[in-house]
């Protein structure tokens, strides 16, 4: 009987300091003795997964950029890329309403920095990661990209909702940041395309998240599990909470579970 878990990272692998508990490696090194499947589960773009420590990490497979990118044992198994016009389209619109925009992909993200004063995260992952960080502007007509993220303003997106919905998903977050994807894309469709690759039965499927875009992930799920530190939003529709991550919330989810 196969089965597999699926991990996001922010709020659920690491913790807002990026602190990878020790327990995590631990945990997924008795999921494989267990031959339980282990993935990554995230919104982040396969080119934002840079952190040596977290690919040290002994998982068998990625699903990134809310499921339009899958990968196992190294080997990409499935992705799904933005047309050019509709990129460049929305890249049009989200500048008149002066929303600075993250272009994420396998290979490369891609952002104006100029844009970005100030904000932290980009200034991080540009000090970090310069070298999967390349401009928007000059290299129209040539992204190869999955996804994208956008700074909102006072957190309201129905403009974007309004002209694009219908051709993309856009998905918010607490804090004023979206996610914009193709249509019909998530990390619950992600995990359903790892079932049908690999012949897992639903009901063999774990997730452990924490926040707005794994709502779909542990809704569907045979069994989700919301991180101590989650929104409750999260924590109302998942099977069980577990610990905050830096109390070993992965470890002690997984023993609740019985699959270590």
């Amino acid at each position: 009987m196969k089965k597999a878990v699926f991990f996001d990272i922010d709020g659920t692998i690491w913790d807002s300091k990026f602190v990878i508990p020790d327990t995590v490696e631990k945990a997924l090194r008795k999921l494989k003795e267990n031959g339980v499947y282990s993935f990554i589960c995230t919104g982040r773009s396969k080119s934002n997964l840079w952190d040596d420590r977290l690919l040290a990490l002994p998982f068998d497979g990625i699903v990134a950029g809310c499921g339009t990118y899958i990968e196992l044992d190294g080997k990409v198994l499935y992705e799904k890329q933005m047309e050019q016009d509709e990129i460049m389209e929305i890249r049009e619109f989200l500048a008149e309403l002066d929303m600075p925009v993250l272009f994420e992909g396998k290979e490369y993200m891609y952002a104006d920095m100029d844009e970005f004063v100030g904000d932290k995260y980009l200034e991080y992952i540009n000090r970090s990661a310069g070298h999967v960080l390349l401009p928007i502007r000059g290299n129209e007509n040539k992204y190869d990209i999955n996804k994208m993220s956008a700074a909102t303003k006072n957190h309201d997106h129905t403009p974007i909702v309004e002209k694009f919905g219908e051709r993309v998903d856009v998905v918010a977050h607490a804090e004023p940041v979206i996610e914009i994807l193709p249509k019909g894309f998530s990390k619950a469709s992600g995990i359903k395309h790892v079932c049908e690759l690999l012949g897992i039965d639903r009901e063999n499927t774990y997730a452990f998240g924490d926040g707005a875009n794994d709502m779909e992930m542990i809704d569907y799920v045979g069994c989700g599990v919301a991180m101590g530190n989650g929104t409750d939003e999260l924590k109302e529709i998942a099977d069980f909470v577990t610990d905050e991550v830096e109390n070993h919330g992965i470890y002690n989810g997984l023993l609740r579970l019985n699959l270590i």
